[in-house]
C-alpha cells in the first residue's frame, strides 16, 4: 500500500484504503492512559475536522486514482458482476486485477477460489484469495496446470500489444464451456480519454498505454475466430465502455 502522509493522517489514510479495499477489520481492546492538555496534549477542534477531510479524501481517491476513475471502474466493475454466475465450486481468475484487487475481496466468499493477477500485487493467499505478481505474457506459464471456470479482463486487452495471444491463453486455461467477461472502450473513446487525462481528470498514464482499440463487433470476430462462442455483446455507461461474454 503505497502511502502519502507524513504525520497523524497516516492513521485516516491507511483507514480509509483498507475500507475501500473492503478487508475485514478486526477490533482488538486495549487500555491507555491519554495525556492530558497539562502534560501536553495538542489535539484540537482542527485535527478532528482534518481527519474528516482525510478519510473523506483518501477514500475517494481509489488509493492513486482519482475519484473520476474510482467511479468508472465502480461501474464496470458493477457490469461484469451483472455477467457472472457466482458458484461455490468456481474458479475465477482475474487478469490485470489491479493492486485493490476489488472484484476477488467482494465475490471471495461466493466461489471456491479467486486468482488475481497483476505487476503491482504483492505474492499473497489470504483465505480463498490469491494474488500473483505477474504480467499478461507469463498468464499460461504462470497458471501451467490451473483451469478456471471464469476469466476476467476488466479494461486489460486495450493495453495489450498481441491480443490476440492473451484471449488464446484465456481460451486454454478455461475449463469446456468456461466463460470469459471482457470490458474495452470503443475507438471513438479515444479523443475523449485523452481529453480528460490531459487536464487530469482521469490517469493519464493509464491512458497513454492504450495500444489497440476493439468495437465490441471487432472483438467479437477475434474471439470467434480463436474458438469462442459469443454469449453477449453490448455498449454500457452511455456508449463510452463495452462489454463482452464469450463461451469456451
Amino acid at each position: 500500500m503505497k502511502l502519502s502522509e507524513k504525520g497523524f493522517g497516516i492513521e485516516m489514510e491507511i483507514t480509509a484504503k483498507i475500507a475501500t479495499l473492503k478487508i475485514p477489520v478486526y477490533e482488538e481492546s486495549i487500555s491507555y492512559h491519554p495525556r492530558s492538555f497539562a502534560e501536553g496534549k495538542k489535539i484540537t477542534g482542527k485535527d478532528g475536522l482534518r481527519a474528516v477531510y482525510l478519510l473523506a479524501k483518501y477514500y475517494f481517491m481509489d488509493l492513486h486514482y482519482g475519484p473520476v476513475d474510482k467511479f468508472i471502474r465502480y461501474i464496470r466493475k458493477r457490469k461484469a458482476l451483472e455477467k457472472l454466475t457466482l458458484l461455490p465450486n468456481q474458479t475465477i481468475l482475474d487478469v490485470g486485477c489491479g493492486r485493490q484487487a476489488f472484484l476477488g475481496w467482494e465475490i471471495k466468499n461466493k466461489i471456491k477460489k479467486y486468482i488475481g493477477l497483476d505487476l503491482t500485487v504483492p505474492n499473497v493467499t489470504v483465505g480463498n484469495l490469491t494474488l500473483v505478481k505477474t504480467d499478461i505474457f507469463s498468464l499460461k506459464q504462470k497458471l501451467s496446470g490451473q483451469k478456471c471456470d471464469t476469466i476476467v479482463g476488466l479494461a486489460i486487452i486495450e493495453h495489450l500489444e498481441n491480443p490476440e495471444k492473451f484471449l488464446k491463453d484465456c481460451y486454454f486455461l478455461l475449463k469446456k464451456s468456461g466463460n470469459l467477461v471482457l470490458t474495452t472502450p470503443p475507438p471513438y473513446t479515444d479523443f475523449l480519454l485523452k481529453l480528460l487525462a490531459k487536464i487530469g481528470v482521469i490517469d493519464k498514464k493509464e491512458i497513454d498505454d492504450h495500444k489497440t482499440y476493439f468495437t465490441v463487433d471487432t472483438l467479437a470476430e477475434v474471439a470467434k475466430n480463436i474458438g469462442f462462442t459469443i454469449e453477449s455483446k453490448e455498449k454500457f455507461l452511455f456508449g463510452l465502455n463495452t462489454i463482452l461474454v464469450a463461451r469456451k
